[in-house]
């Protein structure tokens, strides 16, 4: 297993009304899910749900407030700042937005050759030759070294992200909705990109989108996440062919379908999703649920395993 992330919580402190009353918002609140080595895990759900920050935590970008990541057995959480340098080599970030992740005053040469100095992995000749490969690996041509982030459309400024992130050789990507800001083509040939170098590399990928047509494309299991908790965990297959949890079966009836002779029922959520501030008792998802029971309003669910590696935090399965 390359990354474990067991019962990992996050709680911000924020400060309300004239008085400064101290509040809590429950961003992410005790997820577990693991990563094999060469695997893709789709993290999916609404906005708000605390797929972002879970990405953060993963990384160190934010601190936790409780749980352990481990990665490759070793614990993140426990390292100091130096050891912590040295592993951020071997696990890198693609972000959703391809053109405020690149500094505009840098040229292209410059942005992919940054991690290679900072963590001085190639100096001089050696440097300018690797920039060259990586974009190559990523399908752009190397005499665009010289150029600026502004010159490139969104697509090719995700494929230099994306070159960056390769720069350091990682074992691990964590892909941060990298179409969600693209049309539908260029959202294609990176997903195709990043499909191709899973395979030639042995990537992991931790990938985290709305889009569940792409989820399914790119990801062997799927973690679904609402309010901060992960609400279903399994196969893709299992997923997309066999959900259990409501909230799963109201977000894949919501996947248009592209043949025009299938006609599918809309399952309509009614109301908005809980504050995480003041978050329901028992299921976090009792108010807006069809099948909600009286117990489902008292008694939260845990995430367990329904079947063979099917796992669902629901009292009463979807039928």
């Amino acid at each position: 297993m390359l990354l474990q992330v067991e019962h990992l919580k996050k709680y911000f402190q924020i400060e309300q009304g004239l008085f400064g009353k101290h509040l809590q918002v429950f961003a992410v609140d005790d997820v577990s899910f693991n990563i094999k080595k060469g695997k893709t895990l789709g993290l999916v759900g609404e906005s708000g749900c605390g797929k972002s920050t879970t990405a953060k935590l993963i990384l160190r970008l934010l601190e936790t407030t409780s749980g352990s990541v481990f990665f490759d057995k070793q614990d993140i959480l426990a390292m100091n700042h130096k050891k912590l340098r040295a592993m951020r080599a071997r696990m890198q970030m693609v972000f959703q937005n391809p053109f405020s992740s690149l500094n505009p005053r840098m040229n292209v040469g410059n942005i992919i050759a940054e991690p290679l100095s900072i963590h001085r992995i190639a100096v001089g000749k050696e440097k300018t030759e690797k920039v060259s490969h990586l974009l190559e690996m990523v399908g752009l041509s190397p005499t665009c070294q010289n150029r600026y982030p502004h010159e490139f459309s969104g697509g090719q400024r995700q494929r230099i992200g994306i070159a960056r992130a390769l720069a350091t050789s990682p074992e691990l990507l964590v892909l941060d909705e990298p179409v969600s800001s693209l049309d539908v083509s260029a959202a294609a040939q990176i997903i195709n990109l990043l499909m191709d170098l899973q395979e030639q590399l042995q990537l992991s990928y931790l990938f985290i989108s709305h889009d569940l047509r792409m989820v399914k494309q790119l990801s062997h299991q799927v973690a679904v996440m609402y309010l901060g908790r992960i609400v279903e965990l399994c196969s893709v297959e299992k997923l997309y062919y066999s959900p259990l949890h409501p909230y799963t079966c109201a977000l894949l009836s919501a996947v248009p379908s592209l043949n025009p002779s299938v006609t599918k029922t809309r399952l309509i959520l009614k109301g908005d999703i809980p504050s995480p501030i003041n978050p329901p008792s028992g299921c976090s998802f009792h108010p807006r649920c069809p099948q909600a029971k009286p117990k489902c309003r008292e008694i939260e669910p845990a995430l367990t395993e329904s079947s063979d590696s099917h796992s669902v935090a629901c009292h009463e399965y979807c039928k």
